[in-house]
C-alpha cells in the first residue's frame, strides 16, 4: 500500500486478532497528521449533491487526506464509497435527502399490503453506489483499501422505508409485516454485500468498511 508503512506487520496483527491470538495488545486504529502538507487542498463542489455523488471529487479529496495522514499501528488508508446510512433503504425504493455530513431517507411505505418494497438491479441509488465503488477500485490500484459501503439491513433498513414511529406501531398492529420484510431485505442484503465485496477485493485482498478494521475475507 502506498500510504501505509509496515502493512505486512499490521496484517499479521489482524490475523492474530481474528484468530483470538493477539495476546500482547488489542488492535489499535491510530492516525496522525503529517507536519508538512503534501498536496494542494481539493476544492469541494459548490453543489451539495455533487459533493456526495461526484466520484472524482470523493477520490481526490480522500487522496489528499491520505497524503497528509500517518497511519499508525493497524490503521489503514481506505476509501469507503458512501451515500449515507440509509443507502440500503434507498435501494429498496426510498429517496435520499443529503445534508453536509450525513443523509437520510424519505420513508415511502404507508401500507404494507399495497406499497411495493423490492430491490431491483436498475434502482438508481444501487446503481450509483455500485458505480462509485467500481470507480474507486479502478483508481486504487493497490495503493489503498476500498471499503464496502454502510449497509443497514434488519430494523434499520425497515425504519428507512417505513419510518420509526410507524415501525414501532407495526410491532403491535402488524407483526406479520416483519416476516414479509425479512424475505425481501435479507436476500437483497446478501446480494449487495457479495457484489460490493467482489468489486473491492479485486483491488486488495480482504475487506473493510466505515469502522476501519480489516478482515482477510468478507
Amino acid at each position: 500500500m502506498r500510504y501505509k508503512q509496515n502493512w505486512e506487520k499490521a496484517r499479521q496483527k489482524y490475523l492474530d486478532f481474528w484468530a483470538m491470538e493477539n495476546h500482547d495488545r488489542p488492535v489499535l486504529l491510530l492516525n496522525g497528521k503529517k507536519d508538512v502538507k503534501q498536496s494542494v487542498r481539493v476544492t469541494p463542489p459548490a453543489d451539495l449533491l455533487e459533493r456526495w455523488t461526484n466520484t472524482e471529487y470523493v477520490i481526490q479529496s480522500s487522496r489528499e487526506q491520505m497524503e497528509n495522514t500517518v497511519y499508525l499501528a493497524e490503521s489503514i488508508p481506505a476509501i469507503c464509497p458512501n451515500l449515507g446510512p440509509d443507502i440500503f433503504g434507498a435501494s429498496l425504493g426510498a429517496d435520499l435527502v443529503f445534508e453536509q455530513t450525513t443523509s437520510f431517507s424519505k420513508p415511502f411505505v404507508r401500507n404494507w399490503e399495497t406499497d411495493t418494497v423490492a430491490f431491483r438491479l436498475d434502482n438508481p441509488w444501487w446503481q450509483k453506489i455500485l458505480s462509485m465503488t467500481k470507480e474507486v477500485a479502478a483508481n486504487a490500484q493497490g495503493e489503498y483499501m476500498v471499503g464496502i459501503t454502510d449497509l443497514h439491513p434488519g430494523a434499520d433498513g425497515l425504519v428507512s422505508i417505513r419510518g420509526p414511529e410507524n415501525l414501532c406501531m407495526d410491532l403491535y398492529d402488524e407483526p406479520e409485516a416483519f416476516e414479509v420484510a425479512r424475505k425481501i431485505l435479507l436476500p437483497a442484503f446478501r446480494y449487495q454485500l457479495d457484489t460490493l465485496y467482489d468489486v473491492c477485493c479485486k483491488n486488495l485482498p480482504g475487506s473493510t468498511n466505515w469502522m476501519g478494521l480489516w478482515h482477510p475475507e468478507k
